[in-house]
């Protein structure tokens, strides 16, 4: 499965592998894990990613509601479960089809106020205009391998997005100089991106990163679309009590 490509048949063979498995829900998470970063291994680790990465912006931002959440690229669907505590009902969108084997696994973790939903096509999203009230992502577009599909997607969030709502994108940076960044070396890094390529696209396996993307790219883009940008900022780790930035740019967008 770690030689497919990250596209929706990609996901669709890798998925059609699982189900022919004798533990479906477990050749999930290990396929996650193998090409997402370790789903397995890091469980507790990506359920507080909602409340370190995305809930202080909610809390921050959001004027519209509690109502709904949407998160795009649910995957094993452990950050759809992390919003449900926070939501009244959170959904999940991705383009994989195992609607049904994530939904079995959120329901013995005791989680009952979701829905999962189907891209058909990897780059929309079937809900209603103005349906919901925040909207996320966390290590998704940096496998979307086009820019088109990001625009695409950034398109479909404010279509969905309430007036009030508030998304928070994460995405691939250009580059990185060290594994471990501090706020300072992070905001220089976004100076010295716009010296190179905005954004670059590549075929590759599933596991690697094939989408990145300039934090000003990244801005223009959503303003044109029609969102605020309010905040911009990046994924983060404490090591030892120290702040460190990550791989991944994410913005802060409202519709008004």
């Amino acid at each position: 499965m770690t030689k497919l490509k990250c596209t929706p048949d990609g996901y669709k063979e890798a998925l059609l592998k699982i189900r022919n498995s004798d533990d479906p829900q477990r050749a999930l998470y290990r396929f996650y894990s193998i090409s997402h970063g370790g789903a397995d291994k890091q469980g507790s680790s990506r359920n507080s990613v909602f409340g370190s990465q995305f809930l202080p912006f909610a809390e921050s931002h959001l004027r519209s509601g509690w109502k709904r959440s949407l998160e795009i690229g649910y995957g094993p669907g452990l950050l759809v479960a992390a919003a449900a505590k926070h939501f009244e009902k959170s959904f999940g969108v991705d383009i994989h089809g195992a609607n049904d084997l994530v939904g079995d696994i959120l329901k013995k973790q005791g989680c009952f106020n979701f829905k999962l939903l189907e891209s058909p096509d990897g780059q929309s999203i079937p809900a209603d205009d103005n349906y919901f009230d925040f909207i996320f992502s966390w290590t998704v577009f940096m496998h979307l391998g086009k820019i088109k599909i990001a625009k695409n997607y950034l398109r479909e969030s404010y279509r969905t997005l309430k007036t009030g709502g508030v998304a928070v994108i994460y995405f691939s940076r250009l580059f990185r100089k060290k594994k471990h960044e501090t706020e300072i070396e992070w905001r220089k890094a976004i100076e010295d991106e716009e010296k190179h390529i905005p954004y670059i696209e590549s075929e590759s396996n599933i596991q690697k990163i094939n989408l990145k993307i300039s934090m000003n790219r990244m801005v223009l883009m959503c303003e044109d679309i029609g969102f605020e940008v309010i905040d911009r900022t990046a994924s983060t780790r404490k090591i030892n009590e120290i702040l460190y930035y990550h791989g991944q740019h994410g913005v802060v967008l409202r519709k008004e």
